[in-house]
């Protein structure tokens, strides 16, 4: 793997997990590689192995470290949603609780919300779901977008936000009434999975007393 370029593993990790060929004996040598080489990896390769780990369900953790380490130098540079996402969901999908990183993440992604799209904040807010910590930066700024823009949220969209919300025990009136209100006039749209999932969320965070 010395031969490849930085650019050319990352690329590598990335092209074998985006089609869904898991190769272990190959993330192997990607990680074995990659991590003497971690420093001049850029904020998108960086996010590009990560997610090809998680994808992989590799689990490495010298190397998720490293990644962590080297994300949170760049972490300031980051002005879109995309490798932020990737990063988040990375660590949560293989399950690992990277307070230091993650408090970063939700840090960047608040200062740049306005760029997610309803497939980012599902995902985003998801993955904080997942590993059950509540950032009360992030929270209300996902809150606040998904209120914004409602009228492009999927019914998958809608449920999954607000299941991650229901799962971090996160209130917000004006964002439990909209997603109501959103869910109400598409319900025909709603699988039952959807309603279910909708419905559990609904339980678990009743609507304050006006």
């Amino acid at each position: 793997m010395q031969e490849f370029s930085v650019q050319g593993l990352a690329n590598l990790a990335w092209a074998f997990s985006s089609i869904s060929l898991q190769n272990m004996p190959l993330m192997h040598s990607i990680s074995s590689s990659a991590i003497t080489r971690l420093g001049f990896f850029d904020l998108q390769m960086i996010s590009n192995l990560a997610w090809a780990c998680a994808k992989q369900l590799y689990l490495d953790i010298t190397l998720m470290e490293a990644i962590a380490a080297r994300a949170n130098t760049y972490m300031t540079e980051f002005t879109g949603s995309q490798a932020l996402t990737s990063l988040a969901w990375a660590f949560a999908t293989l399950e690992l609780r990277h307070e230091p990183l993650l408090h970063a993440i939700a840090a960047s992604a608040s200062a740049n919300i306005g760029c997610f799209s309803p497939l980012g904040i599902m995902n985003m807010s998801w993955s904080f779901a997942g590993l059950n910590l509540k950032d009360e930066t992030l929270m209300p700024s996902l809150a606040s977008q998904v209120i914004s823009k409602l009228s492009v949220f999927s019914p998958q969209h809608l449920t999954l936000t607000a299941w991650s919300f229901a799962v971090l025990r996160f209130a917000d009136l004006p964002l439990m009434t909209s997603i109501a209100s959103a869910a109400h006039s598409t319900i025909t749209e709603f699988s039952l999975y959807h309603l279910s999932r909708l419905a559990w969320a609904s339980a678990v965070l009743p609507y304050p007393a006006s």
